[in-house]
């Protein structure tokens, strides 16, 4: 069973192209001086905030996602369930 890919949306890409605006999860980060999740590209285009800045106070993405083995023991139990018909 293969998991599907997810993306991480960038708030800045997204007011400008909503299509371009998924990302890998790992590239996406909170950034508190605005507040909003914002790709790598996009925060070091903001004024006076540079990617070399305070690198560890950010929050990826990526930390919001289970990792691999759990994501596929979801999905396998999701659909025993399915196929089961426990409803929740």
């Amino acid at each position: 069973m293969r998991l599907p890919d997810l993306w991480a949306v960038c708030w800045e890409c997204f007011d400008n192209a909503p299509e371009q605006a998924g990302h890998a999860p790992e590239e996406v980060y909170w950034v508190p001086k605005v507040e909003r999740w914002l790709c790598s590209n996009c925060w070091t285009d903001l004024e006076g905030v540079g990617w070399e800045q305070d690198t560890t106070s950010l929050v990826s993405a990526q930390d919001a996602l289970l990792n691999r083995e759990e994501q596929t023991q979801r999905l396998i139990a999701a659909a025993t369930r399915k196929r089961m018909g426990v409803k929740l």
